[in-house]
């Protein structure tokens, strides 16, 4: 009898303890709360391993009193890539494994096989659902436009040339303009892909070397410097915005544009020609990418530099050894990489570096909203997350000179070589 209350007292409070979640720490000899583990991923069909056992929930997975410590999660299921992560439960605290949808095994396809012209260049829209190509017949050049959902083409530009057309996408829409030269004279064309007819050209017997997308229009809208004006553009009209002598200039708005000056300085000038505004930068600029109350991101070499502001004055300097920009749509950031080195810049003037690699980077696109990245360089196509610091091999063994993603549909699409053939090519993920 004296046995069994003794066992009593001695498991009594070991039940309670372990019903109001403490576990007890071999390792440090400590009793300690219980952590949360919480799991949910796309597809939701997907088959959870925790420490190599399987876990009979269904997505997502929510699992209460777990002793803190290191666990080996592991995510499959068939036709799909396996996702694999230790993960730290800590006391009192719930780890997640959310915003995650597992890589399709997948191989890439050739599209547009039936297109006969020579693809002298590929150039995608942002969104991956549109792209340029360029092809060349004597002197005379053509560019067709391509509808990436179902491959249909149209022919925006054939003009005899002095120089194959300069084409750029906007990073905001999918706008685009074709610059071309011809005995001198250089003609801009702007069009909206989703309406091409829409489309006006524009004449200069000058050179335009700067040129700007507008954010936030519902047509195409291009500012371009010729001669001392800027000026704005867009498919139905144009607009002189100031007069300068700089080549380093930002248009904030039809009523706003940031001019360089001596020392190192950025001002405002309005409508009138006034200066509202002066910022004195750390640094030198040759180019101005983005500018906001919080922080203003320029060019100066081989570097972009992000000042941050408050109140107007600069508060602090951050130089990333970075030459490649592009805006990342989903976030609202901006990636900026160099071949060794990838970076993101958040709205508020604050930087993260997301990776440091052996292995070259020549593109850096989103593939979800979440923040997952695609990391390709001349051969291979890599997807990664940053927030888990996870890759996974989507491609190798291919020849990649152009490339873009459509995140609604989870297509990569690129121009260049893969299995022996050379095309246009997309690549579920």
């Amino acid at each position: 009898m004296s046995c069994l209350i003794l066992i009593y007292f001695i498991t009594a409070p070991l039940i309670i303890f372990y019903t109001a979640g403490y576990r007890y720490d071999f390792q440090t000899g400590e009793i300690k709360q219980t952590g949360v583990l919480n799991i949910d991923v796309k597809p939701k069909n997907a088959q959870v391993y925790i420490n190599n056992t399987l876990m009979k929930e269904n997505l997502p997975i929510y699992l209460p009193n777990r002793a803190p410590g290191s666990y080996k999660i592991k995510i499959t299921l068939p036709g799909y890539k396996d996702w694999e992560k230790d993960t730290l439960i800590q006391s009192k605290k719930t780890a997640y494994i959310k915003n995650i949808a597992l890589f399709k095994e997948s191989l890439p396809m050739e599209t547009m096989k039936e297109y006969t012209k020579p693809m002298t260049d590929v150039y995608f829209s942002p969104t991956a659902a549109f792209s340029l190509i360029t092809s060349k017949k004597d002197a005379v050049f053509e560019v067709d436009l391509i509808n990436l959902n179902d491959f249909s083409s149209q022919t925006m530009l054939r003009v005899k040339a002095d120089f194959k057309p300069e084409i750029s996408w906007s990073p905001f829409n999918d706008f685009a303009f074709t610059k071309t030269v011809t005995d001198k004279i250089e003609s801009i064309t702007l069009f909206d892909a989703n309406n091409p007819t829409a489309n006006k050209t524009y004449n200069f017997n000058k050179k335009i070397d700067t040129a700007q997308w507008a954010n936030n229009t519902s047509i195409p809208t291009l500012y371009v410097k010729n001669d001392d004006q800027i000026i704005s553009l867009n498919t139905e009209t144009s607009k002189e915005l100031t007069k300068t002598s700089t080549d380093v200039w930002y248009v904030e708005s039809e009523n706003t544009v940031w001019l360089k000056t001596e020392n190192k300085g950025l001002v405002l000038i309005d409508s009138d020609g006034k200066e509202t505004k002066k910022i004195i930068l750390r640094e030198k600029t040759d180019k101005i990418i983005d500018i906001n109350s919080s922080r203003a991101i320029t060019v100066n070499g081989q570097n972009t530099i992000i000042t941050q502001i408050e109140n107007d004055s600069v508060r602090d300097t951050i130089t990333t050894p970075t030459q490649n920009i592009f805006f990342n749509q989903k976030t609202g950031e901006w990636l900026a990489w160099s071949p060794w080195e990838l970076w993101t810049i958040y709205e508020d003037g604050k930087t993260a570096l997301l990776n440091r690699t052996g292995e070259k980077m020549n593109f850096v696109l989103p593939l979800d909203e979440y923040g997952v990245l695609l990391l390709a360089s001349k051969n291979k196509i890599t997807g990664f997350n940053p927030g888990y610091y996870i890759t996974h091999e989507l491609l190798n063994n291919a020849k990649i000179d152009q490339i873009s993603v459509d995140t609604e549909r989870r297509k990569i699409f690129f121009f260049g070589e893969t299995a022996g053939k050379r095309g246009l090519f997309e690549l579920e993920y």
